[in-house]
């Protein structure tokens, strides 16, 4: 195993790095299942096109086939967010914790928003890590997003499923892993931390898988006491 490249110290590029970028994307996935439709493919040779299909499409014989055809062509992009309130306290930007912004609040967030934009486009770090995404299918721009719980500043991304595969082998490239065995180790151990972490039946697959620690794909040092 090679030595694990360097972590950010800017919480906001550390979430653009690709292990936690997938960890977030993933673990927000996780959410569409429930107790009684637990996930069944977490299989490493399944990918991550799975997380994003139906499990199950209504109906019977072509129209069921139909409809399943038409929810795979439709959930075959994926789309995340993350907050510029992570950034540095220099560029720190204003979230109002409420369904909607008045025009004043709006006019604040996008002064907020032209700042942080200038910064973190004029920074390597970021035009480095935005670069890597690009370069494996992940689009991004920066956008105000209004969602129930408030209104905030954030870098959108966005790309086809089929690019979280390629996000992986990144996470795992950062992470040291180099050898065939120890990729498909950490990819093992990923999907277990994910699974007694953020599934909707936690306990059951605590109760079913030991301890792996944290993401194979982050560091130690920043591991959670309980995993």
């Amino acid at each position: 195993m090679a030595a694990p490249r360097a972590q950010a110290e800017d919480m906001f590029l550390r979430l653009l790095e690709p292990g936690s970028l997938l960890r977030n994307i993933v673990a927000a996935r996780l959410n569409r299942f429930t107790s009684h439709n637990p996930p069944t493919h977490f299989g490493i040779e399944n990918g991550w096109r799975w997380l994003f299909n139906p499990l199950r499409a209504q109906g019977r014989g072509l129209l069921k086939y139909y409809r399943y055809w038409r929810l795979f062509k439709i959930n075959n992009r994926f789309d995340t967010t993350v907050a510029l309130q992570f950034g540095r306290v220099e560029v720190h930007t204003i979230m109002f914790n409420r369904r909607d912004a008045t025009p004043e609040e709006k006019a604040q967030l996008g002064e907020s928003m032209r700042t942080a934009r200038a910064y973190y486009e004029a920074e390597p770090a970021f035009q480095a890590a935005v670069r890597r995404l690009n370069d494996i299918g992940i689009s991004s721009e920066f956008a105000m997003i209004e969602e129930d719980q408030g209104a905030y500043n954030a870098l959108s991304l966005y790309g086809r499923v089929s690019s979280l595969e390629r996000l992986e082998a990144l996470a795992a490239d950062d992470a040291g892993y180099r050898s065939a065995a120890e990729r498909e180790a950490a990819a093992k151990r990923f999907r277990i931390f994910l699974l007694r972490n953020y599934g909707c039946n936690s306990k059951d697959y605590r109760e079913r898988y030991a301890d792996v620690g944290g993401s194979p794909y982050d560091d130690p040092r920043n591991w959670a006491k309980e995993t």
